[in-house]
C-alpha cells in the first residue's frame, strides 16, 4: 500500500460562511455583476466564479469546461472519514465524442443543507468540453459499477 499525505481538506460552506462574517464585520461591500473583461472592474479583490464564461473572460481559447459526476455518501462517521482515496481507471471518448477520464475517488465533503452523516462524495468523471446539453447521465451507473469493483462489492 502506498499513501501520500499531500491533500488539504476544507469545508467550502464553513469557509464561505466565515468569509461572509468577516466581510460584514469589516464593512466589505459585495458587488454581484456579470462582466466580459476584468477591465470593467476596479476593485482590489475579485472573487471569480466564471464557470462557462472563463474562456472569454480570460481570453484563453485553450480553456475548456470539464464536467464531472459524483455522488453524496450517506451514513459516514465524520470523526473517522478524514482521508481521500483516488484511483485512475480509464480514458477514452463518450457517446457524444468528448474526451473522458474515469476514476474512482472518495473524499470528505459536507454541505450545510445535508445531514451530518452525509459528509463524503464518491466520484468521478472528467469530461472535457461538456455542458448541460451533454449530461452523460449514463456515467452515474458506470461510476457505481467502478466503485463496486474497486471495493469488492457485487
Amino acid at each position: 500500500m502506498v499513501a501520500y499525505d499531500y491533500a488539504i481538506f476544507m469545508n467550502p460552506d464553513l469557509t464561505m460562511d466565515e468569509l461572509n462574517k468577516f466581510a460584514k464585520k469589516n464593512g466589505v461591500k459585495f458587488v454581484n455583476k456579470q462582466i466580459k473583461s476584468f477591465d470593467e472592474v476596479n476593485f482590489k479583490y475579485i472573487f471569480n466564479a466564471t464557470g462557462m464564461g472563463a474562456k472569454e473572460l480570460n481570453g484563453d481559447d485553450k480553456m475548456v469546461s470539464v464536467q464531472g459526476h459524483l455522488l453524496v455518501l450517506q451514513g459516514q462517521n465524520p470523526d473517522t472519514f478524514n482521508y481521500m482515496i483516488s484511483f485512475a481507471y480509464d480514458k477514452g471518448y463518450t457517446g457524444h465524442g468528448n474526451n473522458i477520464k474515469r476514476s474512482i475517488y472518495t473524499c470528505p465533503k459536507h454541505e450545510l443543507e445535508n445531514s451530518s452523516d452525509k459528509i463524503g462524495v464518491i466520484g468521478g468523471t472528467f469530461i472535457e468540453d461538456a455542458d448541460a446539453s451533454t449530461s452523460h447521465n449514463e456515467e452515474f451507473e458506470l461510476l457505481l459499477n467502478r466503485a463496486r469493483e474497486f471495493y469488492g462489492i457485487r
